[in-house]
């Protein structure tokens, strides 16, 4: 009889017991949760090309400077333009940067058909200043002239001067 007195008993608190727990579950947002956890990421996943001991994909801090990707990445190759890229910029997620190697002259940036990577590696221009580039160029349309480009905001006569031999239209 105590046996079944006791059956009883466990019974009606496992039952009260699980019926709280299941009402507690009822009111946590499970959705909410994960995404504010997604959102607050502060890992990215970047690629690096070009003249880097080992090139691919990598995974950096929010922060992180193209500086450390190359370190990343092996340094540099041999026949690296260490001229070429802001050693300064900042990383941004799902970005490919390319370092370039040295040119022989002959090899130059389109600043009518380069992308913001592409862009990135001339000297002094980072990736804000590259976004500037290619929209400037979509509302305006192609560039007629290199000079053309000073007309882009943060390209001043001594950062142009700079660029000048690495561009072509």
């Amino acid at each position: 009889m105590k046996v079944f007195i006791g059956m009883i008993i466990f019974s009606i608190v496992y039952l009260v017991g699980m019926e709280l727990i299941n009402k507690k579950l009822e009111t946590i947002n499970f959705e909410s949760e994960t995404v504010a956890i997604e959102s607050d990421s502060s890992l990215y996943s970047v690629s690096i090309t070009g003249a880097v001991n080992n090139p691919g994909t990598y995974t950096v801090s929010k922060g992180d400077k193209l500086s450390y990707l190359i370190s990343l990445a092996g340094g540099l190759s041999e026949g690296a333009d260490e001229k070429a890229y802001n050693l300064n910029v900042l990383l941004e997620n799902g970005v490919t940067y390319y370092i370039s190697y040295e040119s022989s002259g002959e090899e130059k940036v389109s600043i009518n058909t380069a992308t913001i990577a592409s862009l990135d590696t001339l000297p002094g221009i980072g990736t804000v200043i590259a976004r500037r580039i290619i929209s400037y160029r979509n509302t305006n349309g192609n560039f007629k002239t290199i000079e053309e480009l000073k007309d882009v905001s943060g390209i001043g006569d001594a950062l142009f001067e700079q660029i000048k031999d690495l561009i072509c239209l």
